[in-house]
């Protein structure tokens, strides 16, 4: 899912909430700008650039409200649009998304707090980053003010000892801040900051990741264009939950395309209009989806059958050709310099797979692709960096990748000594990747 960053990112800061406020009447329309990072902690060259951060909060109805989310810029961009209503309780804000049907906690454009006094405590529900259950402690740290208004600064961290795991991660620190108006409740700026460790992944990496955003405008719709936004977001939302239907009923790629003509309907019906940008954001995101899922059917396809030929230039100049290794068992991998799983595999493969297995019965072929630069230099720096003695292949015109259909990195490969594919999978398991190259190496 790295098209969504989903509105739960721009309203994680949005576990801050208390009591829900006095809905916002049909037609006033909320602008928050500002920016999130997420940055990869145990890799020393991960860095994130701050992305823009836009979030439009259109109330149809007392309680329900369209939001489309914006984040990063240029071919970076990302749009994200949801329909969600609020239900209150004493000490939360919990709202349903009608598109993945699913629950989330989030931050409101007004906010009443139950105890509105410098110093006051109480605990409510947390949000959807610790374990069911969990619970939060708020506290109003301090006054402030934002734009020459008055403010309760509202801060929350979870009740419970960190860290704390849920099925997929451990949460190692969580904390929310929100900036209350005392006048009328509006939140004119929020904050959160969540460092999580993802125990199943390969290396288990840790992330930061930073949100903050702040209330820029605020204005009322006529009832006309609410009425007219209205119609084309449910229109939209419709297409939306269609496709997001097909997803999780496992649809190949052939099926995904009537969710895209479905979309392309409505660009057409609704040409110009509102939410257009979003329309057209989530077409590409089906367009993708629909490429990942037939590179990754012809991927596991390839079991069984022998591996497509390629002859490529090495690093070091040389010619590799497939068939140059006819008669050993071969680990075919794929990588990008860019991909942070292939920088924590690099070592793994040169101590374990190139340096430990025998060379009369085995050999490593490395092939970098899908560069975003200089592929020559940039995988020449990279073998350097890792002290790699093993051959690196140049997919120069990423066709050795589409023949094998790769859709992710890094992606491994085992062949056997008649040139048989045995093993094919996306990303690195380790475990499973040395019992098919024994496997393979016993036969």
């Amino acid at each position: 899912m790295k098209y969504a960053l989903a509105i739960l990112t721009a309203t994680s800061l949005a576990a801050i909430t208390a009591a829900a406020g006095p809905p916002a009447t049909a037609g006033q329309h909320y602008v928050y700008q500002g920016a999130y990072a997420r940055t990869l902690l145990n890799d020393d060259r991960a860095s994130s650039r701050p992305r823009n951060l836009r979030v439009d909060y259109l109330s149809i109805e007392p309680g329900s409200y369209l939001v489309h989310t914006t984040t990063g810029f240029g071919k970076r961009r990302a749009i994200n649009f949801h329909y969600l209503d609020e239900t209150s309780s004493p000490t939360t804000l919990t709202f349903t998304d009608r598109l993945m049907g699913g629950v989330a906690r989030g931050i409101l454009p007004r906010l009443n707090l139950p105890k509105a006094a410098l110093g006051s405590r109480w605990e409510g529900p947390a949000g959807p980053a610790l374990p069911p259950g969990s619970r939060l402690t708020f506290r109003i740290e301090k006054e402030e003010a934002i734009n020459q208004r008055d403010c309760w600064v509202v801060f929350a961290v979870p009740a419970q000892k960190l860290p704390v795991r849920t099925d997929l991660m451990e949460v190692n620190t969580c904390e929310y801040r929100a900036w209350v108006a005392k006048d009328n409740g509006d939140v004119l700026k929020a904050t959160s900051l969540l460092e999580t460790t993802y125990r199943r992944a390969n290396g288990k990496p840790k992330y930061r990741t930073e949100t903050n955003i702040q209330l820029k405008s605020k204005a009322q719709m006529s009832a006309k264009a609410t009425r007219e936004r209205r119609i084309e977001g449910e229109a939209l939302l419709a297409a939306s939950r269609q496709y997001a239907r097909a997803l999780r009923a496992g649809a190949g790629w052939k099926q995904l395309g009537k969710q895209a003509e479905a979309l392309e309907r409505h660009r057409a019906k609704y040409a110009g209009g509102q939410y257009d940008g979003v329309a057209a954001s989530l077409a590409r995101r089906i367009r993708s989806e629909q490429t990942i899922l037939r590179r990754r059917a012809k991927l596991v396809e390839l079991v069984g059958k022998p591996a497509p030929k390629f002859d490529i230039p090495s690093l070091d100049g040389r010619a590799i050709n497939l068939r140059d290794y006819r008669g050993r068992v071969v680990l075919l991998n794929f990588f990008a310099t860019w991909c942070a799983p292939c920088r924590r595999e690099a070592p793994t493969l040169e101590a374990d797979y190139h340096q430990r297995l025998p060379a009369e019965d085995f050999a490593l072929l490395v092939i970098n692709t899908g560069e975003r630069g200089n592929a020559e230099t940039l995988a020449a720096a990279f073998r350097k960096r890792y002290q790699l003695t093993y051959v690196i292949g140049l997919d120069l015109d990423g066709r050795v990748r589409r023949d094998y259909g790769v859709f992710a990195f890094p992606t491994n490969l085992v062949i056997d000594r008649e040139g048989i594919v045995v093993y094919a999978e996306a990303g690195f398991n380790d475990a499973a990747l040395q019992m098919a190259v024994r496997m393979a190496i016993k036969k």
